[in-house]
């Protein structure tokens, strides 16, 4: 309620010549142009009410506004320029105020006393929204509104709205009621009827809130909404943190733009989430998405991440936008879900990608096929990277020869974790004079000389808290009590 009554009292300085914040023109002279004089033959006589002096003293006043790509001109009864808004500039013409306010509508603040015409130029091709809203302060604030929605127009075209001053006795009525004027609109002579008209109570609580929030405050921050009255135009604004970029907005986990500036009607309480991902150079992830079957409540769907680096991609996880929810999957699992965004990692058994090779994630979700014609598939795919983590405590590592002869022999490697943490997706590298053939259950990367690097198999990928893995080994060579291993150096690639 403050904040309306904080409107109501902007709105009413700005009808007295003061601006705040808002590009404002109120002129000093009446103006007057015979080329601009047009009849005002579709008003009838028995509303040409002027009364001198009663325009803005009773309090009463009018708004118009007008969100579309069109100029506007007012005029008075006898077809006299008041004032007009071209290119979204307010220009000098009379003594009319006549705003574009920080939401990117045009606006002109009417008296009541009098009998106006308003040309609206049509400079482009879209859609035209045009409202007049009445101001009574003894009813509050607004108790009549009057909504013209989606309007389409083609440039060049020229739509005429009339707007009738109020009876005598209407400016003088002190009991908040709203005035019986009827608002007319006209394309050539064809009337284009109202969407929505509301007097009364019904005007006065015709408010609802718009709800801006990013996904991830941390990714982006945004600006615009709060309370707005019934067919008024509200701005939003996304903007992205260093490293991020802006993905859209999203209702009901439903992409209704990607404009980082974003211009809505308010018709309801709405809440739109901004969603940012990284920027990630180089990402190295290509998904590709199919449908492999689908009903009437659902569809089957695979999703292929493919490695394009020449590196072992090491415990992927992956964010994509999809707008469904996802009831089953298989080949990964889901960490999470929001504002349309999942979150996807590995299962135990394909844990890294290698360069050039792929994993396919399947699922089920759950889609409406009388809603939608067609399956929705994400706009991107971005691979959540960490770094590995060099482990130097809460490790044991030990060695250990279980059978040696001449010309070869068996040994262990034992990697003990004594952290209170899982170890996930180790790799680990150590020199050894020996010649390994191969690891029973680990895979070895590269030997190099006497370095080794050697990594999990996937099914052993992590260590748990307090459990020691051992990894079996046989060499070429012998005498393995003389050859223990030196330099071990321990990583993981853990994803909380």
């Amino acid at each position: 309620m403050l904040k309306r009554t904080i409107s109501f009292l902007l709105a009413l300085c700005l009808c007295i010549g003061i601006t705040a914040g808002t590009e404002v023109y109120a002129g000093d002279d009446k103006g007057t142009n015979d080329e601009e004089n047009v009849g005002m033959g579709k008003m009838e006589d028995i509303n040409y009410t002027t009364y001198a002096g009663l325009g803005f003293s009773s309090g009463k006043y009018r708004i118009i506004r007008i969100n579309c790509p069109v100029d506007v001109t007012v005029c008075d009864a006898d077809g006299n320029v008041l004032t007009t808004i071209i290119n979204d500039t307010p220009q000098k013409d009379g003594e009319l105020v006549a705003a574009f306010n920080e939401d990117g509508e045009k606006l002109v603040y009417l008296p009541v006393n009098e009998d106006y015409m308003v040309k609206l130029t049509a400079t482009g091709d879209g859609t035209m929204n045009y409202g007049i809203q009445e101001i009574d302060p003894q009813a509050g604030e607004s108790n009549h509104i009057v909504n013209f929605n989606d309007i389409l127009i083609s440039k060049g075209q020229e739509y005429v709205a009339y707007l009738p001053g109020y009876s005598l006795k209407e400016i003088e009525d002190g009991s908040g009621e709203a005035a019986k004027t009827k608002y007319t609109l006209f394309l050539d002579d064809k009337q284009i009827l109202p969407d929505e008209e509301l007097s009364g109570k019904d005007a006065f609580d015709a408010y609802y809130y718009v709800d801006a929030v990013a996904a991830d405050e941390t990714n982006g921050y945004v600006f615009g909404g709060g309370t707005h009255q019934l067919g008024t135009f509200t701005k939003l604004t996304a903007v992205a943190n260093q490293g991020y970029e802006f993905v859209g907005w999203y209702a009901d986990q439903e992409l209704v733009s990607k404009e980082t500036e974003y211009r809505i009607r308010v018709s309801k309480d709405v809440k739109l989430v901004a969603v940012f991902k990284p920027i990630e150079e180089g990402n190295g992830i290509q998904g590709s998405f199919k449908v492999v079957s689908q009903w009437n409540d659902g569809f089957n769907g695979e999703i292929t991440l493919a490695n394009e680096t020449e590196e072992v991609i090491h415990n992927w996880m992956v964010k994509f936008d999809l707008p469904y929810e996802i009831t089953n999957m298989w080949n990964g699992s889901i960490v999470s879900y929001e504002n349309g965004v999942y979150t996807v990692r590995n299962a135990s058994y394909n844990w890294d990608i290698n360069p050039g090779e792929s994993v396919t994630i399947g699922f089920t979700a759950r889609w409406d096929a009388a809603e939608e014609e067609k399956v929705k598939q994400p706009n991107y795919y971005n691979l959540v990277r960490k770094n590995a983590n060099t482990v130097t405590e809460n490790l044991e590592i030990t060695y250990k020869v279980n059978s040696d002869w001449e010309t070869a022999f068996n040994g262990e490697i034992r990697i003990k974790n004594t952290s209170s943490s899982d170890m996930s997706d180790w790799m680990l590298e150590f020199d050894f004079d020996g010649e390994i053939k191969e690891f029973w259950n680990a895979e070895i990367v590269s030997h190099e000389g006497k370095h080794y690097v050697i990594k999990n198999k996937g099914y052993n990928a992590t260590i748990g808290a307090g459990q020691t893995l051992v990894l079996g080994f046989e060499t070429a060579d012998g005498n393995g009590t003389g050859k223990e291993p030196s330099g071990y150096q321990f990583t993981t690639v853990n994803l909380d």
